[in-house]
This record gives structure tokens, sequence and C-alpha cells, in this order.
């Protein structure tokens, strides 16, 4: 299934439509045309990239305002959001409004729930610690990427999560 998404940077704000193929590979389409792209993640903070038969070595830092990515000594920043809340803060700034926001926070990776900092109603801050999740016997600290208020709470503590599993859901305040 193809989901759509907005790709913002400086000044740059183009419409992808990204597609998980069998094969393990994505169907890429933007406004340049579409492209079959394999990425491998070969360290910590570098992917290999395969689009249309061209290899590239991208370097990821994650800020937070979005994900910064180096590419043949070109940086760029750039930050993928789901397309609908894109157009909803588009046409709420558009109108004088404040900017919408809202998100949904998902598992990064397998675990168990051991602390909810929030609860439903909450107002959210972008960067606000919300779960705490032990993986290998490790707490990670989940925090949001999204402002706005707790809608709905899809876990509890001591429930076993798997990676992508979504957590919590916000809505715009």
């Amino acid at each position: 299934m193809a989901k759509s998404y907005v790709l913002t940077g400086k000044d740059v704000a183009t419409k992808l439509t990204i597609e998980h193929k069998s094969d393990g590979s994505w169907l890429v389409t933007g406004d340049e045309g579409t492209a079959d792209v394999d990425v491998r993640q070969i360290a910590a903070d570098r992917f290999l990239v395969v689009a249309n038969h061209k290899n590239y070595i991208i370097r990821t830092t994650k800020g937070p305002k979005g994900t910064e990515l180096t590419c043949a000594n070109q940086t760029v920043r750039l930050e993928l959001v789901d397309a609908l809340r894109y157009e909803l803060a588009a046409s709420s700034n558009a109108a004088g409004g404040k900017t919408a926001s809202g998100g949904e926070v998902f598992a990064p990776i397998a675990g168990r729930i051991v602390k909810i900092a929030v609860a439903v109603g909450d107002i959210v801050e972008e960067g606000q610690s919300v779960i705490i999740l032990e993986a290998m016997k490790m707490e990670n600290e989940i925090k949001s990427e999204y402002a706005g208020r707790v809608e709905a709470l899809k876990v509890n503590v001591g429930d076993s999560v798997e990676t992508d599993q979504l957590m919590l859901v916000l809505v715009a305040n």
C-alpha cells in the first residue's frame, strides 16, 4: 500500500508517494518521476542508497527540526511529513491560524513499556518524553516528534511492543 508524504527542507516541499515492495525495496514517486530505491544500513549513521541503479552513501544526523543528510559533501536538512498533516498545517497557516500539529508515536524498537509519562488529554510539546521503553535491559526514552494533545494511548505499562507499533496518538490542540 502506498503512503503519501511531503519532503520539506529549506525552500522545498516535494510531494512523494512511497510504496514498500515485496522484495524489500521501495518505489518512490515524486515531482521528478519514479525511482526504485533500496536502502541498506552500513554503519550507525550511514546508509547505502541505490536509486535507479546509482549508488549513494548517505550520512544522517538527527536534529530537532528534521534530519540532516550528507552526500558528496553536500548537507541538506529534510523532514518527511505525512501529506495530510502537511496540508492541514498549510491550510491553517494560510488562514492565519497556528500551525497544526499532532501525529503518532511509534515504537522505534521492540521492547516492554516500563513507564508512560502522559495521559489522555495532556498537552505534549515537541521533544517531550512520553514513554520509557525497555529493550535489551536498557531503558529508552521515547520523545514525541510532535506537539499536540494526547488523544489515545495504545499501550499500557507492562505491554510488549514490536518495532513500529503505534503507541500514542496526538491531535493538534
